[in-house]
Order: C-alpha cells, then sequence, then structure tokens
C-alpha cells in the first residue's frame, strides 16, 4: 500500500497540471530521482520503493487493460 506521503504527491501531481507535465516530459532514467527530490522539497517523505512500487502498480494495470 502507498505511504500517505505518496497519496499526497499524487493528489498534488492531479490537481497541478503544469507540474504533471513537468514529470511527464523527465526521461525515464531521471524521473524517480526527479520525482524524490521535487518530493523532499514539499516537504513529503515519499519512500523510493513506493514510489517504484507505485510505477509498477500503473505499468501493470496498463498492460492489464489491454489484455482482458
Amino acid at each position: 500500500m502507498a505511504s500517505e506521503a505518496l497519496a499526497e504527491l499524487q493528489r498534488r501531481v492531479s490537481g497541478d497540471p503544469a507540474f504533471a507535465q513537468r514529470l511527464r516530459a523527465l526521461e525515464p532514467e531521471r524521473f524517480v530521482a526527479e520525482v524524490m527530490r521535487e518530493s523532499a522539497r514539499l516537504g513529503l517523505d515519499v519512500s523510493e520503493d513506493d514510489l517504484r512500487g507505485s510505477i509498477a502498480r500503473g505499468r501493470h494495470a496498463w498492460v492489464m487493460r489491454w489484455i482482458r
């Protein structure tokens, strides 16, 4: 289960199109590090494990949409 800090980060990204666009534009190899940096800047204690787990769950859900 995602941490409360990760859930808050997700709410902030969803509520700020410019923030979401900045994250979307990141190169995949920089994404986790940049999200961790932004989380810290916002005062959110997001763990890398929670972030990577959330990414993996999102990818899995996306793939499963096309399999069913």
